[in-house]
């Protein structure tokens, strides 16, 4: 399998697209206005203990209350009470492990984990652990050896007593590789330890930016190549390369190409069919996926496909084909939570074996912890897919007001940084004396306000004024730009 990383750089924006074998699988987006919380460490202070629900609201600094259950504690005494480890007004170090959604706020752990590039900090291990993954007995025994030899335990910082799980891409590595991955990672203890002298609540320790998060997480997988859009990164993803990933370095490539970096393998396309209900199958029947608060419904369809003289076997091939498109779609559009599929009825029970079995073979390579039920009386097949960042749904769309909420739009945030990135693309077919900018009022507003700087800067660069003008009938999406 061939896979490969596009790194999209915008002004506002920095996108990210796993391609596997020429096809987008998975996108995530890091906006400058609205970056993931996620592996953040913070200083909080608590406001309640509700003793029925065994949990507490947390003040982070968020407008939303945080959550922590008593099971997301590190606690020596599985029979203590929430109201005997936490009180109003008690300072706690915690870290997020599930962004705010709408009017919930961040869900939090006390059991920190901090991760590199080769291996994992995690505050409840006690000792020395090596993933599973790695199954030559030698080679555990040997990075068993090299990471007795090198744990400085005179520095490890007070607060922190836990201990480190060497990653699947820790196989191999010399003493001097890890060693630097274990001063790096007792660094960032020693600073979040000097930082809690600092006022509550505030962040003490956030997330490195998200391509070398990104890489991180990446690095047990074989890339064939990295591609990024933008100088300044490409220069600091090599150094991180350097230092953190040497094997991955010669495969990071700048990308100077006219044709945008997105439209490579149709992801952007992609991008925009991930926002969509409805997904086409080749088959000519089709998905209808929908996004709720408390779980994601999808619906198969035969749509126009008549298949063959067979009834049963024409279905059972929809649900096939509905399978391999739905474990995409789950990965692309970073659906989490309970997703419950309708596959189209089949009496064969035999066929619905066929079609769990394909499911479970299709979710099997994902990353995100992912479990599948059997099929119900009903035909539904219930999915539960760990929750850490929003859906792309959730990160670029909001309520539409023309509905009354009952369906979603494209942001007018999302859609202004399209507008950026469309602005540096056209800038380069220059040079122009003007480029005037065609919007909706919100997104014209948008542009005004909030990224009043990003235009500024492509209006010095390339010599040219950017006039923004509202066009009353014009929707929220389509937007013109128009060069002179």
């Amino acid at each position: 399998m061939r896979r490969e990383i596009l790194i999209n750089v915008a002004p506002v924006e920095t996108r990210i697209a796993l391609i596997e074998n020429a096809v987008p699988q998975q996108i995530y987006i890091d906006s400058k206005q609205q970056q993931s919380l996620v592996g953040n460490i913070y200083k909080a202070v608590v406001l309640r203990v509700m003793r029925g629900m065994q949990a507490a609201f947390l003040d982070i600094g968020d407008e939303r209350s945080a959550f922590l259950h008593i099971d997301k504690m590190c606690v020596s005494d599985a029979s203590l009470d929430i109201h005997q480890l936490l009180h109003p007004g008690q300072e706690i170090l915690v870290q997020v492990l599930k962004d705010p959604v709408k009017n919930k706020g961040a869900q939090l752990t006390t059991d920190f984990s901090i991760a590199t590039s080769h291996m994992v900090y995690k505050h409840s291990v006690s000792k020395l652990g090596v993933s599973l993954q790695i199954k030559a007995e030698s080679e555990r025994q040997r990075l068993n050896a090299v990471m007795a030899d090198i744990l400085p335990m005179q520095d490890r910082p007070k607060k922190f007593s836990g201990s480190f799980i060497l990653r699947t891409a820790a196989e191999g590595l010399t003493t001097e590789q890890l060693k630097w991955d274990l001063e790096h990672l007792y660094k960032i203890l020693r600073d979040i330890e000097n930082s809690n002298r600092q006022v509550a609540p505030c962040c003490l320790y956030s997330e490195p930016p998200l391509y070398q998060r990104v890489l991180v997480d990446l690095a047990g997988l074989d890339i064939d190549r990295i591609l990024i859009d933008d100088d300044r990164d490409y220069s600091l993803l090599k150094d991180f390369a350097d230092r953190a990933l040497p094997n991955v370095k010669d495969r990071i490539a700048r990308y100077n190409d006219r044709t945008p970096l997105f439209e490579l393998f149709h992801t952007e396309d992609e991008l925009k069919l991930a926002l969509e209900s409805k997904v086409p199958l080749n088959c000519g029947g089709y998905l209808i996926v929908e996004e709720t608060e408390a779980m994601t419904v999808v619906d198969v369809n035969t749509g126009s496909f008549v298949g063959s003289n067979n009834f049963q076997q024409t279905i059972c091939q929809t649900n096939l084909e509905a399978v391999e498109a739905l474990s995409r779609q789950i990965r692309l559009r970073n659906l989490s939570g309970i997703i419950v599929v309708d596959f189209i009825d089949m009496d064969n029970a035999d066929n619905r074996h066929q079609v769990i079995q394909a499911l479970e073979l299709a979710l099997a390579n994902d990353r995100i912890k992912t479990k599948v039920s059997g099929m119900s009386e009903l035909g539904l097949v219930q999915i539960s897919r760990k929750r850490s960042m929003s859906s792309l749904k959730q990160m670029l769309c909001e309520p539409c007001t023309v509905c009354d909420a009952k369906g979603v739009i494209r942001s007018a945030q999302t859609i202004s940084c399209e507008i950026l990135r469309e602005l540096i693309r056209i800038t380069g077919r220059g040079p122009w004396q003007s480029l005037d900018v065609y919007a909706s009022s919100e997104v014209i507003e948008q542009l005004q306000n909030e990224f009043a700087t990003q235009l500024a800067d492509i209006e010095v660069e390339v010599s040219c004024k950017v006039r923004l003008y509202i066009e009353s009938s014009t929707a929220r999406d389509p937007f013109k730009i128009i060069p002179s």
